[in-house]
């Protein structure tokens, strides 16, 4: 492909040409355009969610945001290998929980005391677990109660509408303003 002319325009060397095909007959196509970007994203998250050692009962709400950020680099790559395999269904649910990931990250994050709650319901939610076994015998009954009561105190669970409020009440939190 020449283009010739009197204003002596030269022709595009080959890696020009592979330069304009990949712009605009590859990268449109392909499921992923900025797949550099990502990768160079995903690797400084996980960088910055490395812990060493989980301090357990200790832990605070900068630890337990670490441990949402590397389950939503998880949930990102199951929502998009269920997007490229065109499963609607999951990918939707996997985005459903990637943004509820989101918010308990920003939860732990910016509200302070919300880990022992977290905890405590999550000492509910164990228990609910196994609530079909109950009535079969009464001394797995007692074991039952006798499990759960070692985790802690069991509490509710908050709402993901009250922890979008009290992410919003945080003080000197920059807000953007709402979209018209």
């Amino acid at each position: 492909m020449t283009i010739a002319g009197p204003t002596g325009i030269k022709p595009p060397t080959k890696k020009q040409l592979l330069r304009i095909v990949r712009a605009n007959f590859v990268l449109p196509y392909l499921p992923v355009p900025d797949r550099l970007a990502r990768a160079r994203m995903r690797r400084m998250a996980r960088a910055l969610a490395v812990m060493p050692v989980w301090p357990d009962m200790q832990a605070q709400g900068a630890d337990a945001a670490r441990l949402a950020m590397l389950r939503l680099l998880g949930l990102q790559r199951q929502t998009h290998r269920a997007v490229r395999w065109r499963h609607r269904e999951a990918s939707v649910m996997l985005a459903r929980s990637s943004l509820e990931i989101m918010l308990l990250g920003l939860y732990c994050l910016w509200v302070p005391g919300v880990v022992p709650k977290l905890n405590a319901a999550h000492v509910k939610a164990s228990g609910n677990t196994v609530t079909f076994l109950r009535g079969v015998d009464p001394a797995l009954d007692s074991f039952i109660d006798s499990a759960v009561g070692s985790l802690g105190q069991p509490g509710p669970y908050p709402r993901y509408g009250d922890i979008a409020d009290q992410i919003d009440k945080v003080p000197g939190r920059q807000r953007r303003p709402a979209p018209v």
